[in-house]
């Protein structure tokens, strides 16, 4: 997204039918609160959901089958 500056990555849940949860990751400890909130509005333009997306940043996204986030996992030693 343009505009978007410090948002790495972001998963979008339908959490139930019409309500969304958008977890995202920042680059760094930056905050990018203005930067997810172009975001939540672009992707709210695009699907015109009932309610409104609710943003929470998390520290990691867990992979998918198809290997998407994968080098966000948190590896233990």
């Amino acid at each position: 997204f343009i505009g978007c500056e410090g948002v790495v990555h972001y998963r979008l849940h339908e959490i139930s039918p019409g309500s969304f949860l958008l977890d995202y990751i920042t680059e760094g400890e930056s905050d990018a609160k203005k930067s997810i909130s172009v975001v939540v509005e672009k992707i709210e333009q695009l699907i015109q959901p009932p309610k409104k997306i609710e943003p929470q940043r998390v520290k990691f996204l867990l992979p998918e089958g198809s290997g998407k986030f994968v080098f966000n996992y948190p590896f233990t030693g």
